[in-house]
């Protein structure tokens, strides 16, 4: 969470439920994203909420919104934690614990709400295309994604990060979330 997040009251109570009573190793949820007034959401990053369901999602995109996610320490750490992985760091140490066989779980419900500006802007160029193609090969090798997903995430993600900043805006605005 960076320091202008805003969580929900209950979020914590309702994560550490979910941790303590079900096999879920990492938990998180929708996450509202506001420019100005948190009160006023520009919009919702809605994910998938069990664990099948994010595993479907892995190959595709980071299935977990990470300023949301509450998760077992000592697990994380196991799967091999944080690692050098410029521009793609959260999808990667999602898709390790997938591998390693840790538990997903995304709550129904938004539970923080993140100060954004354009950054989607900057989201693109030749440095993050090749960030794409090294998540995808990533992908491949940790057994996530077969031939055939790492050929259409290649095709769909890295075209339009080699976009104009503009395009690509309206590409995010209207088909990401």
């Amino acid at each position: 969470m960076d320091a202008d997040d805003i969580s929900e009251p209950k979020r914590f109570a309702e994560q550490l439920t979910v941790l303590k009573e079900t096999e879920a190793d990492i938990v998180g949820s929708h996450l509202a994203e506001f420019y100005d007034d948190p009160e006023q959401p520009e919009r919702t990053r809605k994910v998938p909420t069990s664990h099948d369901e994010i595993a479907e999602w892995m190959p595709w995109r980071c299935p977990m919104n990470h300023p949301t996610t509450m998760f077992d320490r000592e697990a994380v750490l196991n799967a091999g934690g944080y690692r050098d992985f410029p521009m793609m760091e959260d999808w990667d140490l999602w898709a390790r614990c997938l591998a390693a066989g840790l538990q997903f779980r995304n709550l129904d419900q938004t539970l923080v709400r993140a100060q954004i500006d354009e950054l989607v802007d900057r989201r693109g160029g030749l440095d993050y295309a090749k960030a794409e193609l090294r998540m995808a090969r990533e992908l491949r090798e940790l057994g996530i994604a077969t031939h055939q997903d790492t050929l259409q995430h290649l095709c769909l993600r890295i075209p339009p990060r080699l976009l104009p900043p503009v395009v690509r805006n309206v590409i995010y605005h209207l088909f990401a979330r």
